[in-house]
């Protein structure tokens, strides 16, 4: 049995959500060197599931709360090293194709960025 947790406590404050050869990786790569800004492209180097929760997570539609705690605590830990509040967003090329992302997002809260 998995605990599940909820889409409005992934610490998602926005997504990008974009398609591909229009820019949404040169975006994403220029918004990671902003210290006040982490997307979820960074978690995987903390040895979080694959390379890309939203995409993973389509097949389960809803987080496990193990998941949820971690990404919260990333963003906690995020935020003691650089001082301030960090903004956290997901973004990745292939989102505009998947209604099901863009609904998860909705749910997480996060702003869509089109």
């Amino acid at each position: 049995v998995t605990e599940l947790g909820s889409w409005r406590d992934m610490a998602t404050d926005f997504g990008i959500v974009g398609v591909g050869h229009c820019g949404t990786t040169s975006l994403r790569k220029n918004l990671v060197a902003h210290p006040g800004i982490a997307l979820q492209h960074e978690w995987e180097t903390e040895g979080t599931v694959g390379e890309d929760h939203l995409w993973w997570y389509t097949r389960k539609f809803l987080p496990t709360k193990e998941l949820v705690d971690h990404l919260q605590a990333l963003r906690s830990r995020r935020e003691v090293a650089v001082g301030h509040r960090v903004v956290m967003g997901m973004a990745n090329p292939g989102y505009a194709e998947n209604p099901v992302i863009i609904r998860m997002l909705q749910h997480a809260g996060a702003k869509i960025l089109a």
